[in-house]
């Protein structure tokens, strides 16, 4: 099937409010601001769509150069050699750092049992105080949002706990991400 590039832009026209959102959602991650990026790099395919490059112009700026400059294979391929050679003794190149963030954070869930406060009178039996526990939902991080990864061995103490008991892992709070992500 012949399509012109007009009848694909109007195709696509929907989606167009959702070009910029990954963008958005990184510098969101990155707590900064697009006036804090000095190089914005189209890499692929995406050099190759008029309409993509006006829209990621905008949202830019008009001040800041769009580089169409890149290849991805060569890109990824020079990534590669520079973090190799920054990575062996028997090469001097210019600092190199390649840092992953944890986004989902990972944490323990467990039910922690402790005593309830004294009475109005102020004295209770050991036996009422242990009748009395109340059960509270713990949650201990274990790798918080935008720490580092791989991070170093954790070690979790349940100190309260004299019985058997279970516990769950889970993600802690994704207040970072969109409904859109979450879905």
């Amino acid at each position: 099937m012949k399509v012109t590039r007009e009848q694909l832009q109007g195709m696509l026209k929907p989606l167009e409010e959702h070009y910029m959102q990954p963008i958005t959602d990184a510098l969101k991650m990155a707590e900064m601001g697009i006036d804090k990026v000095d190089l914005v790099g189209l890499m692929g395919a995406g050099t190759r769509v008029p309409r993509l490059q006006e829209l990621l112009q905008d949202y830019v700026g008009k001040e800041k150069e769009i580089g169409r400059f890149l290849n991805t294979d060569e890109a990824i391929a020079i990534g590669g050699v520079y973090q190799a050679a920054h990575l062996s003794k028997g090469f001097k190149v210019k600092r190199f750092d390649v840092q992953e963030l944890q986004i989902y954070p990972v944490q323990a869930s467990f039910e922690s049992t402790q005593a309830k406060a004294t009475s109005a009178e102020g004295e209770e039996t050991a036996e009422k105080a242990v009748s009395q526990q109340e059960k509270k939902m713990v949650n201990r991080p274990i790798y918080a949002y935008k720490s580092y990864y791989p991070a170093t061995k954790k070690l979790i103490s349940f100190i309260s706990h004299k019985e058997d008991f279970s516990f769950n892992l889970n993600y802690g709070l994704l207040d970072h991400l969109s409904k859109e992500q979450l879905e």
